[in-house]
């Protein structure tokens, strides 16, 4: 059955493809082009710990784009030493420009 989460992107099958058990991390724009994916899981146990992973996985080119991103957490802002479990969301937001 499809729908659409809180982000406003469509849930489909494709949520079935990342491993149950692990936090999830949808990727925007620049973070999403860094790592090649729209989201991945990390097997971390807090915020930090999954941005850590993140960037020894994904490089340094993740960890530029993550210095100036905001975090959020099941769809509020979170701190870095939140705790994250197996049915968190976490999302990396790029700052954005417009006019």
């Amino acid at each position: 059955m499809d729908g659409v989460s809180r982000y406003g992107v469509s849930c489909s099958a494709e949520l079935l493809t990342v491993p149950l058990g692990m936090p999830v991390v949808l990727l925007f724009a620049q973070a999403r082009e860094a790592v090649g994916a729209s989201k991945v899981t990390s097997d971390a146990e807090t915020v930090a710990g999954v941005l850590e992973d993140l960037s020894q996985r994904f490089g340094a080119g993740f960890g530029e784009v993550l210095a100036t991103s905001s975090v959020w957490c099941n769809g509020d802002p979170v701190d870095s030493a939140a705790p994250v479990g197996p049915t968190d969301e976490l999302a990396v937001l790029p700052p954005v420009s417009g006019g």
